[in-house]
């Protein structure tokens, strides 16, 4: 991915490509809510997860403002309401890793992936805390608000619904889920409440829990917990990948519990 002075950064060659004085180089990605109304700038084609987990956007060229490309993501849901309206519940997970990249960027820290997962230390979860539990969340509650769905936001710490432990010594704050507690999001399900959940966690083996007390989780997998522990009967992920991909990068076009 081209950066702002033209170079090159390898993630996993951990080295820098410096550009020729005669040649530039370019690439583009495809991400849901840039572009036109199918997610795609004109001319782009889509990449696959294989190839997003080696490349890592340090600087990213917006060529419509973030209200335009919001306005985008949510009119591709115009069926919640609806499906509100005939009394079915829905809960909604948000991940938000691009805005966390983009803001780290900007106040000078270096985003570190592992095996396809953020590696968050303190400052980068306050980054984070900050971006899926305050902008993003605000954001999605007060579109969903002006569809005429009453939303709630809130993160996985709230009322420990989310409560989980360290994956990885080398993640640093990034954890599996252990328990849901599920009661909040039932009582507001059951009053007519859409919950719109960002991906934090309660740290169940904090030592010190001002510094280690939330951790960061995959919103995929949040969703699938969640999902799963509370009977869901359907689970939609809205995404900008193709579907499930093998170890190859290729799409796994059906799948059956064995």
């Amino acid at each position: 991915i081209l950066e702002v002075d033209g170079k090159l950064t390898l993630l996993d060659q951990n080295r820098v490509i410096s550009p020729h004085p005669c040649f530039r180089l370019f690439a583009t990605t495809n991400t849901v809510g840039m572009g036109d109304v199918t997610g795609l700038y004109h001319g782009t084609q889509q990449i696959h997860q294989g190839q997003m987990d080696r490349w890592h956007i340090l600087s990213t060229l917006n060529y419509l403002k973030r209200d335009h490309e919001l306005s985008i993501v949510m009119g591709k849901v115009p069926e919640l309401k609806s499906i509100k309206d005939k009394g079915i519940p829905i809960i909604i997970v948000h991940g938000g890793g691009k805005t966390v990249n983009e803001w780290s960027s900007k106040l000078g820290i270096r985003p570190e992936f592992v095996k396809g997962l953020r590696k968050t230390d303190s400052e980068t979860l306050e980054v984070a805390c900050s971006i899926l539990a305050g902008l993003i969340n605000s954001r999605l509650v007060s579109n969903l608000e002006n569809l005429g769905i009453t939303a709630v936001g809130l993160c996985g710490v709230s009322s420990k619904v989310l409560v989980s432990s360290p994956i990885d010594d080398n993640l640093g704050l990034v954890g599996e889920i252990s328990k849901v507690n599920p009661e909040l999001l039932i009582m507001l399900l059951e009053n007519g409440y859409t919950p719109v959940i960002s991906p934090l966690a309660f740290n169940n083996e904090a030592r010190d829990f001002n510094s280690e007390g939330i951790l960061n989780i995959n919103a995929d997998f949040v969703a699938a917990k969640i999902a799963y522990d509370l009977y869901a009967s359907k689970i939609i992920y809205q995404t900008d990948v193709d579907g499930i991909l093998d170890h190859n990068g290729r799409i796994v076009p059906r799948m059956t519990l064995r």
